[in-house]
């Protein structure tokens, strides 16, 4: 509604004029991400007139945060609408921007909510663009029941419920409702109780359990795989999927009789894993030091069968460390703004952000950068050595160093 009242007021503005000369501020607003589950048909996908149609009614609110009081807050229809090419006059100072997509309810149906906030500085006939990518900021839950769950039971209801500070809010998954496995709810980030009811086809019997989901962040994707093993036992199991690690947690019904199933054996913490991350250099398979020179064949693939979570470089050169001063080693290639946009310049050349997250498969080719070094004239005799630091969604980790040399005169 407040949505709907900004596109027919137009933009409300307070401002309080003090300087005769202005910059400008030149918005473009987008929204990327998608929840990190197996089942990313449950998350409604907009493209083209769609998108767009979805991105207007995003509301922008502008703050200034020094000097004399502004504030601006519409939405980007209106926006756009009010400003040719998305270009607004400000007074030099600091500001603070932040867009929102639709939807403040906690917990509901159909209600993923994207957002962002930056901050800016205007100054005096300057053009400031800034572009905004709206991200996930909340969580989505989806129920996955099996055949033999719902043939145990002739009733049943999953209570999902976010704990927030100022109270609770939750969404029920019942077995009265024809479509539960094939709504999504949405909640706002935060712990979540589950509790599962449900009645024994059998003998009318009750069976309750609640579990808690202490890990929680934005843009998870709780799955939870509820399933009754055979008649005369149940024994439901919830599976998570997280955005850096997926956890299967094991639930029984109290109630229904249980049958008891041997341990696995423990693995064995000296074999490495098979679906471990792994390096591979073609060219140099036993990563033996290599000799820095104008042009260079280093074209490198991280191969991580259980998906990328973490990924970082640590360099260690004399020659770079002018350049590489204003970062904090090991560079983090996902979640650092200002290094994704140090390697993923042309003149770099590395995958940054997505093209890391989530991947099995990547390539990682040195082949510009080190030229680059080479041509920097490092001292002769000297190495230079990059580390990959890879972690994937079950914690394991690849640390590979690599040594470049400057060959003798």
């Amino acid at each position: 509604m407040a949505a709907a009242a900004m596109v027919l007021s137009g933009c409300n503005k307070t401002e309080v004029r003090t300087a005769t000369h202005k910059g400008m501020l030149q918005l473009q607003v987008g929204y990327a991400g998608e929840y990190n589950d197996k089942t990313p048909d449950l998350v409604p996908v907009k493209s083209g007139a769609d998108e767009q149609a979805f991105i207007d009614t995003f509301v922008i609110s502008i703050d200034k945060t020094t000097g004399a009081p502004y504030s601006l807050e519409c939405t980007v229809a209106r926006f756009n609408e009010q400003y040719a090419d998305g270009i607004l006059t400000l007074s030099p100072g600091n500001y603070t921007v932040t867009v929102t997509s639709p939807g403040s309810e906690k917990a509901a149906w159909d209600q993923p909510v994207y957002g962002v906030t930056k901050e800016f500085t205007i100054m005096e006939e300057v053009l400031t663009p800034v572009e905004l990518v709206c991200r996930l900021t909340n969580m989505m839950v989806s129920v996955k029941l099996s055949e033999t769950f719902k043939s145990e039971l002739s009733a049943y209801s999953i209570i999902i419920t976010g704990d927030y500070e100022d109270g609770e809010a939750s969404l029920t998954w019942s077995s009265a409702d024809e479509d539960a496995e094939s709504r999504a709810g949405y909640f706002a980030v935060a712990p979540l109780s589950v509790e599962i009811q449900g009645t024994r086809a059998l003998d009318g019997s009750e069976a309750r359990k609640t579990y808690r989901i202490e890990d929680v962040a934005a843009a998870d994707h709780h799955i939870l795989n509820i399933d009754a093993k055979t008649t005369g036992a149940s024994q439901p199991s919830i599976s998570i999927d997280y955005t850096v690690n997926e956890k299967p947690v094991d639930i029984t019904v109290p109630g229904f009789e249980e049958i008891p199933i041997p341990d696995e054996e423990p693995e064995d913490p000296d074999v490495p894993s098979e679906d471990a991350p792994e390096l591979v250099w073609e060219a140099n398979p036993t990563f033996e030091r290599w000799p820095l020179a104008a042009t260079m064949d280093v074209n490198l693939v991280v191969n991580a069968p259980e998906k990328i979570a973490g990924f970082k470089v640590n360099i260690e050169s004399a020659t770079l460390q002018s350049l590489l001063e204003t970062f904090t080693m090991p560079m983090d290639m996902i979640n650092d703004e200002a290094v994704k946009e140090f390697m993923s310049n042309p003149m770099v050349g590395l995958p940054v952000g997505d093209d890391l997250l989530g991947q099995t498969s990547v390539e990682f080719p040195l082949s510009t950068l080190l030229p680059l070094l080479y041509q920097l004239d490092p001292e002769p005799g000297s190495e230079h050595t990059f580390t990959l630091i890879v972690t994937d969604t079950k914690g394991q980790e690849l640390n590979q160093s690599l040594v470049f040399y400057m060959p003798e005169e």
